[in-house]
């Protein structure tokens, strides 16, 4: 589950559920309930999900799947839009979502009813290695990108649209904190200053 403004969001039984923690609680024991108690569902979807994130001011949620990655406006309760995606993150500001594409990486303007895509960086055929990458990150200054994939971890400049930087190895998870980008695998934690990713930019 994810907590959002007050409310958790709940994936199960192939189902995504709102429920408001004024009438639900949180850390009931046992089997969920069928029905949000009190609450409001925020969709039933008869397919399988992989993840969910919110946006950082609450807006937006994204609920990816085997094929899509699907945009929700959480006030409205309504699908904002639909993608082809594998990989994709929310900046720190709540304005824009990355998401992987055929080509490389996409930028979108997430702050309108209907959302417009205002940057793409493309991965060349020299950058082979980051063709099935699986997780992205934001800078906490939006600037940089960074993607994982099995054998490397890419840099990339948002203003630049491009590689600048290759960190040895591959990583399931990767995220930016306030004074590091972390990695994760199935055996290990990595930890790089920022400092050092934003020399890269230079």
């Amino acid at each position: 589950g994810y907590i959002l403004s007050g409310k958790v969001i709940f994936g199960y039984n192939d189902k995504l559920a709102l429920w408001d923690t004024k009438f639900s609680p949180v850390g009931f024991a046992g089997p969920l309930p069928k029905q949000p108690t009190g609450g409001l569902k925020l969709a039933i979807n008869r397919v399988t999900f992989h993840q969910i994130a919110t946006s950082f001011d609450g807006a937006r949620l994204a609920q990816r799947t085997a094929k899509f990655l699907i945009l929700w406006d959480v006030k409205k309760r309504t699908i904002q839009h639909k993608f082809k995606s594998s990989a994709f993150a929310f900046s720190k500001n709540g304005k824009n979502l990355a998401s992987r594409s055929t080509n490389g990486i996409e930028i979108w303007d997430i702050t309108k009813s209907v959302i417009v895509k205002i940057a793409e960086i493309k991965i060349g055929t020299n950058d082979y290695r980051f063709d099935g990458f699986r997780s992205l990150t934001w800078s906490n200054d939006g600037k940089i990108l960074a993607a994982a994939s099995n054998d490397y971890v890419g840099i990339f400049s948002v203003q630049k649209k491009s590689l600048i930087g290759i960190l040895e190895r591959g990583a399931d998870n990767i995220l930016f904190s306030d004074n590091w980008l972390v990695a994760s695998d199935y055996a290990s934690l990595r930890f790089w200053k920022i400092e050092t990713i934003n020399n890269l930019l230079k």
